[in-house]
């Protein structure tokens, strides 16, 4: 596959025109898939196989896409020949392990955008409506983070088609917690990180078992137990909002069953408790960050205590997210 955009630089992010459930997604973790010479003929037919994936695309088709960080322009074949071998590695990890997402992949992407992160440990990725079956991405560390970032663009191509055909979510929500950002979302935005993460956690379910290194082991373990604990309280969260259409509670309802039976499958205790205190550091940043309390209800509470009345004789402080 050519990288896209190889003489075309973009910049920040359209996030499908507008669309905040498309703005910019930084996560550990990344992946591409075979790249061929990007000068190579645009018009060529698509090849496929078991083990390697090749998909020119024109470079003009991307002009009017804009992601929060500039394409990497201008590569030498030394970084193509890089890129290519990261992406072979990752896809071979795909077809061996992760069949249910491989098989639609080569249907569903056709092109894969490097981009240049601010700072060499920063790890982007991102997609847009405005560039259906495009994943643009950072430079991943590993064959797995590649395969990992797949995945999980993967699954923000496929609910793009399907919100197009189909409206799941009614325009104007409250903004609510999403336990994968550190901002709050709309209703939207928390429907495209949810079917991702439970893309992402089936990734992990299935990688646990495919690592043999005791680190990289518990790494899947802990990954797992982590992104299999987001699915029900994200779909409770949606279906609190009330911003779901018919065919959206049906279709969180489908993706609460499948997070529920990931929950079921019983994991090493330390892992568990990796994903737990990680979990936990997130939630109280974010409230530490986004919730305001009354200050008013908050010296009345305190007040009472000073007197030793019972806290849970007293109305509690209202909340809000700014």
């Amino acid at each position: 596959m050519p990288f896209a955009g190889d003489e075309h630089p973009v910049e920040a992010l359209s996030a499908c025109t507008g669309d905040p459930a498309f703005s910019d997604r930084v996560r550990p973790g990344r992946l591409d898939r075979g790249l061929d010479d990007p000068h190579a003929d645009r018009d060529e037919d698509r090849v496929e196989s078991s083990g390697e994936l090749g998909i020119p695309v024109p470079d003009q088709e991307l002009q009017a896409v804009r992601y929060t960080l500039p394409m990497s322009i201008g590569l030498s074949a030394d970084e193509i020949g890089r890129w290519r071998h990261r992406v072979q590695s990752a896809w071979e990890i795909l077809v061996r392990h992760h069949g249910w997402a491989a098989e639609p992949m080569t249907d569903g992407i056709s092109v894969i955008v490097p981009l240049m992160p601010q700072h060499d440990t920063d790890l982007v990725s991102a997609t847009t409506p405005a560039a259906f079956g495009a994943v643009a991405t950072s430079w991943p560390p590993d064959p797995v983070t590649m395969a990992e970032t797949l995945v999980h663009e993967f699954q923000h191509v496929k609910l793009c088609g399907l919100m197009d055909m189909v409206p799941l979510v009614q325009p104007g929500s409250e903004e609510v917690y999403a336990p994968w950002r550190q901002d709050p979302r709309p209703a939207s935005g928390l429907l495209q990180g949810v079917y991702a993460h439970i893309g992402i956690a089936r990734f992990w379910h299935a990688q646990q078992h495919a690592e043999t290194d005791p680190d990289d082991v518990l790494r899947a373990q802990a990954a797992f137990a982590r992104w299999r604990s987001t699915i029900d309280c994200a779909a409770r969260t949606l279906l609190r909002t009330g911003c779901l259409t018919q065919a959206g509670v049906r279709f969180v309802g489908m993706i609460r069953d499948q997070g529920r039976d990931l929950e079921s499958e019983s994991l090493p205790v330390n892992a568990q408790e990796i994903a737990s205190e990680v979990a936990l550091d997130h939630w109280l940043t974010w409230q530490v960050r986004h919730m305001a309390i009354d200050a008013a209800g908050v010296a009345s509470v305190a007040a009472a205590y000073q007197r030793g009345e019972s806290f849970a004789d007293q109305v509690q402080p209202n909340a809000r997210i700014e």
